[in-house]
């Protein structure tokens, strides 16, 4: 089994995550008010938000949780092949491409 896809993904959405992070600060940086104009139809709302600062604080702290949460799928996915790899799989004969290419992900989802 090719590991190197798990750590692909990973490093993908960590990439992800912070690229986001960048152009959101980056767009609050040029930011001039505090407050949101929402305009719908022939109705317009002003939405008070947070200081610029907590805002910033708020993004980083969604950025951390997402890459928390990228790593435990991460470690998810080690743990389930660590798993996988001491139980016995019965292949039919003959076994095709495509039902090996769907058993993998078919046994994982069990872990």
């Amino acid at each position: 089994m090719n590991l190197a896809a798990y750590e692909s993904q990973l490093r993908a959405a960590i990439g992800s995550d912070l690229t986001t992070l960048s152009l959101t600060i980056e767009g609050l940086s040029t930011l001039k008010q505090n407050n949101f104009i929402l305009k719908q139809g022939i109705t317009i709302s002003e939405l008070n938000t947070f200081p610029i600062e907590k805002i910033k604080q708020r993004e980083i702290n969604k950025c951390f949780k997402s890459i928390l949460t990228s790593l435990q799928d991460y470690f998810d996915g080690l743990i389930s092949v660590l798993l996988l790899k001491d139980e016995v799989i019965p292949l039919p004969i003959p076994a095709t491409p495509k039902y090996l290419n769907s058993l993998l992900p078919r046994k994982l989802k069990n872990y």
